[in-house]
């Protein structure tokens, strides 16, 4: 009669590699202590002794995913001086994870767990630790943001700072989840003229800082019933490119 896996460390790690394995192939409704426990050769009752429940299961995946991206993301240099190169290098770093880690990259940014946060944790709420670490992750960029305001290097109105938040990021998850899902699914779109789209880092940066311009753009017309001149526009672009993104994520 073999004997029973030991309930240690490793039997956790692997049953949490397994466990964003399944989510990421099928959505957490694949994610059951029966299969899990299946696939990686021990009893149901490992979920108990080392997660407390398949709840403690889902916490354990997403503190994975959170401690694994916030690891990388704090290696990036933030200087006062510099914050475009800081956003360049946090945009960057944000793709370079998630290409390395596509299972985890749904469940901490694509909510495969389904954890909803306005919910307690003991409702299936995303634990309050996790939701405090989320808004300490988004504490730096939001200040380099404020930052590049401030010295010139970005000009856009104060007001519209959430807006543009929103903006930059909906299009940084936009290209890095078709460009996941074109290398697990070999699918690049439902739309076949981009089918031919190739998705790499130069296209990334390309289309942000395009972005970014036009936002520029559209915010000072609003604010002043013109367009900026050609000068402030170009000089966003050249203090971006200037910042060499990628010199210190690699």
């Amino acid at each position: 009669m073999p004997r029973p896996r030991i309930h240690d460390v490793a039997l956790r790690n692997q049953m949490l590699d397994e466990a964003a394995r399944i989510t990421a192939a099928e959505g957490v409704e694949g994610l059951s202590a029966r299969r899990l426990c299946t696939a990686v050769n021990t009893s149901t009752t490992a979920v108990y002794t080392l997660f407390g429940g398949m709840d403690g299961v889902r916490f354990a995946l997403y503190r994975r995913a959170a401690d694994s991206y916030f690891e990388d993301f704090s290696q990036i240099p933030y200087n006062d001086d510099e914050p475009l190169k800081f956003m360049d290098e946090a945009m960057l770093k944000y793709r370079r994870w998630s290409m390395a880690n596509p299972n985890l990259y749904g469940i901490l940014f694509g909510g495969a767990l389904k954890l909803d946060p306005t919910l307690p944790e003991s409702s299936g709420g995303i634990p309050e630790s996790d939701l405090r670490f989320a808004a300490e992750l988004a504490t730096v960029p939001t200040k380099a943001l404020l930052r590049a305001i401030e010295l010139g290097h970005l000009p856009i109105p104060i007001n519209r700072v959430p807006n543009f938040l929103l903006s930059t990021w909906a299009c940084m998850h936009g290209l890095v989840s078709v460009e996941i899902n074109a290398i697990t699914s070999g699918i690049q779109s439902g739309l076949p003229g981009i089918n031919g789209a190739g998705f790499d880092e130069h296209l990334y940066i390309e289309t942000i800082r395009s972005l970014t311009r036009g936002l520029v753009q559209t915010y000072h017309l609003d604010e002043y019933n013109e367009d900026p001149s050609t000068e402030v526009l170009d000089e966003l672009i050249v203090s971006s490119k200037n910042s060499q993104p990628g010199e210190n994520a690699k």
